[in-house]
């Protein structure tokens, strides 16, 4: 099982938020690892919201990390849309892709090459 994660989130066409890494636990299943990895994204998108001075880079660790998630969303501040393979932008920041789709997932994300800034 492939235990990295990642995501992205855009603003206005651009990333504001994006991160790809490892996962501390080892999933067992894909389900498992996308539940763990949207744990991930929440926290940071409430924290993208809120600026909760108690929700810092350091102290994002919760006690309850991966049912963290249906509090939120119960709450409604986070709504969680399946996204199909091939539209994950955040597919670059986790495998290698074909050229072609890693190039349009960058332009999704507003990340453009310097040619295309002159």
């Amino acid at each position: 099982m492939d235990d990295s994660n990642g995501y992205v989130f855009c603003l206005n066409g651009g990333a504001v938020s994006l991160k790809s890494s490892k996962q501390d636990t080892v999933a067992d299943s894909t389900t498992e690892a996308e539940y763990i990895a949207a744990s991930s994204a929440t926290k940071e998108v409430v924290w993208i919201r809120t600026r909760e001075p108690r929700s810092h880079q350091r102290s994002k660790h919760i006690l309850r990390r991966y049912h963290l998630i249906r509090e939120i969303i119960d709450r409604g501040d986070v709504k969680i849309c399946r996204v199909p393979t091939l539209d994950n932008i955040a597919d670059p920041l986790t495998k290698p892709l074909a050229q072609q789709k890693h190039d349009g997932h960058t332009r999704s994300m507003g990340i453009r090459g310097m040619p295309d800034w002159l």
